[in-house]
């Protein structure tokens, strides 16, 4: 025997147990493919139903949100109606509202200055008692002033100015307004 052929008789040895390997190996994939095939089979059976009723679920959502979008539609047109109508009524009632508050205005001023000029008439009614005379310090000429007040030419004492001047009632009043307007 030669080394040849033992090679060769090893090499077929192999090549059978190589053979019965890949056959076994055949035959349980076939038997994986064989369950794989009836699993797929049995999960279309029921995969299809739920496919269907989920696709009637979307389909009624569907035709709600239309639905709502109609509402939703109509709402807004019903608020562009509503803000419109309050608008004119509000500008219906705020010109009357304003010129009555207008008119209140000008009578409650009305009113102030009808007061106002009353209590000055009656300010002008009431005259104050006349200032009993007082005789001038001696020592002072006819003219000059006293220590209380200021003499006339005659000499007599007058009672001194408590009130502003002509020149400091301008002064405070605003231009172009004069003392006798008041």
């Amino acid at each position: 025997m030669d080394w040849g052929n033992v090679l060769d008789g090893a090499l077929a040895f192999f090549l059978v147990i190589v053979g019965v390997g890949i056959g076994y190996v055949c035959l349980r994939l076939g038997g994986v493919l064989g369950r794989t095939s009836t699993s797929v089979r049995e999960l279309t059976d029921e995969v299809v139903p739920i496919l269907t009723r989920a696709q009637t679920t979307v389909d009624g959502i569907n035709l709600e949100l239309s639905r709502v979008d109609e509402i939703m539609v109509s709402a807004v047109n019903a608020t562009k109606g509503a803000e419109s109508a309050v608008g004119t009524i509000q500008k219906t009632v705020s010109a009357p509202a304003r010129k009555a508050s207008g008119l209140a205005a000008a009578l409650k001023e009305a009113a102030a200055t009808f007061r106002a000029r009353r209590q000055a008439e009656r300010v002008e009614v009431e005259e104050p008692p006349p200032m009993p005379a007082v005789e001038p310090p001696t020592g002072f000429p006819a003219g000059q002033a006293g220590v209380n007040g200021t003499a006339d030419a005659a000499g007599q004492a007058v009672a001194p100015n408590r009130g502003p001047s002509q020149s400091q009632i301008a002064w405070a009043l605003p231009k172009g307004q004069s003392a006798e307007e008041e």
